[in-house]
């Protein structure tokens, strides 16, 4: 009994650095040792005794084991199974914590330290890079939108183009089939090439040389032959039509002179007449309507003796043509040479009197 005590002692002395299979083979030891110790007492309480310390043998083994972290034999016989497994890992790390090293220790060189510096400047770069790339990327897809504007904006400028260029065709056969009509138009408004006068003012200016003729008939020995009166292609004015100007043909300096440098008395009687030109042109054009009256209100105070009485001359010529020459003037000696008169003598009262001398 005392020795497997000894024993059991013994065993939980080692319990905590035992394997599962030493200290299964201390148990049975132990049991053996018993079973031995039993035999020699040859005595059932030595063998009791001998289970008895083999149990407390085992359970000190297991409170040895679940101090370590195990939750039994169980866990121990795994635990037991993977120490070559955790010897591998073990050598694994050692090799890899080496590698470590001599890595730090390379990287530790000055020249490493420069190629990392240069990747660090190579990787900002990049960063750059990618960001100028993107930038390039957005502008290239508003270009793209730009574009297909622009083509959108195309296809519709050669919808429009062919549009027009059709109406085109079509206005020029229009205009082929309908040239007589638009040449006669053009001439009639004055827009050919071939006269710049419309047919109204035509009309007109034919009209108007016959009155310049008539009026020549009546100027020629007003003026003594001095005085002719020419029609001007000249614009005077902006609401006076091209081709109704006058010029005074003056055969004395034997220019062309503006009606506007005529003295007052030149003046009266070149007007006087264009009168009578266009009296005698109305008579002839009105289907036989005579004008047979005509007044003549001022103006002989700007003539001198000799005009004045070629002026007579020619309105006594109207009277001997049948027609009745009315003359309004404040004149004495053209009052003593008309003898059919109607004179206005001013009463002291404020009031007029008449005397018709007949």
């Amino acid at each position: 009994a005392e020795t497997a005590h000894d024993q059991r002692v013994g065993l939980e002395a080692r319990a905590d650095g035992l394997s599962l299979a030493q200290a299964e083979d201390a148990v049975l030891a132990a049991k053996q040792t018993a079973l031995a110790a039993a035999a020699k007492l040859a005595g059932a309480e030595a063998v009791a005794a001998a289970e008895k310390a083999a149990r407390n043998s085992q359970a000190a083994a297991l409170a040895a084991w679940e101090q370590q972290g195990f939750g039994g034999a169980e866990a121990v016989r795994a635990a037991s199974m993977a120490e070559a497994e955790a010897a591998a890992i073990e050598r694994e790390l050692a090799q890899a914590a080496a590698e470590q090293q001599a890595l730090e220790s390379q990287l530790a060189q000055p020249q490493l330290a420069l190629a990392n510096a240069g990747l660090d400047q190579a990787r900002d770069g990049l960063v750059a890079a990618r960001a100028e790339a993107d930038e390039a990327g957005e502008e290239s897809s508003a270009l793209r939108a730009l574009a297909a504007v622009a083509q959108q904006r195309g296809v519709d400028c050669q919808a429009k183009t062919a549009a027009v260029l059709a109406a085109c065709r079509e206005l020029e056969g229009s205009r082929r089939e309908h040239q007589p009509l638009i040449y006669v138009s053009e001439l009639a408004n004055g827009k050919s090439s071939q006269s710049d006068v419309d047919l109204p003012t035509f009309v007109l200016i034919r009209r108007f040389e016959e009155v310049v003729a008539a009026a020549n008939d009546r100027l020629q020995p007003m003026s003594s032959g001095r005085f002719a009166l020419e029609r001007s292609d000249d614009k005077e004015g902006s609401h006076r039509s091209k081709g109704l100007s006058l010029r005074v043909m003056d055969f004395l300096t034997g220019e062309a002179r503006d009606p506007r440098t005529l003295s007052g008395g030149e003046s009266f009687y070149v007007s006087l007449a264009l009168a009578l030109g266009l009296a005698d042109i109305v008579t002839a054009e009105a289907g036989g309507v005579d004008l047979g009256t005509l007044f003549i209100d001022e103006g002989f105070g700007s003539l001198d003796d000799e005009v004045r009485d070629r002026v007579l001359q020619v309105l006594g010529g109207l009277r001997a043509g049948g027609r009745v020459v009315g003359i309004v003037s404040h004149v004495d000696a053209l009052k003593q040479s008309i003898a059919e008169r109607v004179t206005v003598f001013r009463l002291p009262d404020g009031s007029s009197s008449l005397s018709v001398r007949a």
